[in-house]
């Protein structure tokens, strides 16, 4: 309001401080000149629009009752050169108020692009964070590459070692299906035979050695020895000094009862023969077939049972008996019969025999392949007394039944038997071997040859 009210009495003494007198128009106020004042333009230039407006209507309200004054009083007012008048003010303020909004407009388009530069400002230090995070993030993401990288390297180097692993116990698997399956068929307990048919064949065995004892025996021709009967060292060693004695004695002294003895004799003799067959692991050489025995013995101490076993198996059936090989043992199971005929003074001959020794070395040689290959699940063996043993009434059967004491020794074995072989291992490692017997062998004892 200062500023207005100091404009408007500027503006009124420019109006009213002239003299009042007729001029000339060369007396006349030059408009250009007062327009170009630079008091007057500045203070018009620092009024508001609305306030210059008034002050111009003002200003020509107040000219206007002056000239009408001067008009009725006749007195004339010139104006003085510096003061130009309101029409020239006005174009000056529209001039003005042009520039003013030019450099509104300036000041303005400044401002905004102060504020927009402000603005920019921040969008970039907000990208430059946002590109910093994005760096940040690359190279974390870039760190995690390369352990990732490092990892897949160690992963690759892992699945490589795994990869050779691999095909080494993919060899080492074929090598031990390999092996399993051999061992399978090593330790498999399946029989072909059951025990009651393995008994069965040990007494069709004893049967047939019966009926050719007997045959051999029949008195026929008969010429008793001159002196003292010669034997065989076999022979001799095989019946036992006791034997042979009695059996010298019976023959010497032409006893009826010496058929009878011969008889019990030579089936023993048979039996003997035929237990050999089957027991024995080599019939044509003793020290390979007491190495063998000695090799199996070791294992069944060392060994499980079934591994003792199926080796026992194997072994024998590698080495086998061949067709051929039965002819010729039944041809030397005939001469030593004709052998120990001829020395207790049969003159005939044993050609009847050979058919029956055929069969009974047959079937020694099925029995020898039963409990000896085809047997896996239990030890099978022969049981054959020998002379001069202690009779034992759990274990054997006295063949006339007539035995009263326990201790009483017994002269030979006329059947032979069979008992399963049990291998125990106790808690402190050592072996028991048991004996469980499946069929007695029949014997006889010297109180019954004494009759």
């Amino acid at each position: 309001m200062q500023i207005v009210t100091s404009a408007l009495s500027r503006v009124s003494g420019m109006v009213f401080g002239s003299v009042h007198s007729e001029t000339s128009p060369q007396d006349q106020p030059d408009v250009q000149t007062e327009a170009k004042s630079p008091a007057l333009q500045e203070t018009i230039a620092d009024m508001p629009k609305a306030t210059r407006s008034q002050s111009t209507r003002e200003a020509t309200a107040s000219r206007q009752r002056t000239e009408s004054s001067r008009m009725a009083t006749g007195v004339t007012y010139n104006y003085p050169s510096s003061h130009p008048p309101a029409a020239t003010i006005l174009s000056d303020d529209r001039r003005r108020e042009e520039r003013r909004k030019d450099r509104y407009r300036v000041s303005s388009d400044r401002r905004i692009s102060k504020e927009e530069l402000s603005a920019l400002e921040e969008r970039n230090r907000a990208l430059e964070n946002r590109l910093q995070e994005a760096l940040s993030a690359f190279h974390s993401a870039e760190s995690r590459s390369r352990a990732l990288e490092s990892q897949l390297a160690q992963q690759s180097t892992t699945l490589h070692h795994a990869e050779q692993e691999k095909a080494q116990i993919s060899q080492l698997l074929e090598i031990r299906t390999t092996e399993l399956k051999a061992a399978q068929a090593f330790l498999t307990t399946a029989d072909k035979w059951s025990e009651n048919e393995v008994i069965s064949k040990v007494q069709a065995l004893n049967s047939e050695i019966l009926q050719a004892a007997a045959q051999a025996s029949e008195p026929l021709i008969h010429q008793r020895p001159e002196g003292k009967p010669t034997f065989t060292e076999d022979v001799a060693r095989y019946l036992g000094k006791r034997n042979m004695s009695l059996l010298e004695t019976r023959l010497l002294q032409d006893n009826d009862n010496a058929d009878h003895l011969m008889q019990i004799f030579l089936q023993y003799l048979m039996l003997y023969w035929s237990t050999r067959i089957i027991k024995s692991w080599n019939l044509w050489d003793n020290n390979v077939s007491d190495s063998l025995y000695r090799i199996y013995s070791g294992i069944k101490r060392t060994e499980d049972p079934s591994v003792a076993r199926r080796w026992r198996a194997m072994t024998q059936a590698q080495l086998g008996i061949p067709s051929e090989a039965q002819e010729h043992l039944g041809e030397t199971i005939l001469k030593n019969v004709e052998s120990f005929l001829r020395s207790c003074g049969q003159v005939q001959g044993v050609g009847s025999l050979k058919n029956r020794i055929l069969t009974i070395v047959r079937l020694a040689t099925e029995i020898r392949v039963a409990i000896g290959e085809e047997v896996t699940s239990a030890s099978l063996e022969m049981y054959l007394p020998r002379p001069e043993e202690l009779f034992e009434p759990t274990t054997m059967e006295d063949e006339d039944g007539n035995a009263k004491a326990a201790r009483e020794k017994i002269s030979c074995c006329s059947q032979v038997g069979m008992y399963r072989d049990i291998t125990i291992r106790n808690s402190d490692g050592s072996l028991v071997n048991q004996q469980n017997v499946l069929l007695k062998p029949k014997i006889v004892l010297y109180s019954s040859l004494r009759d």
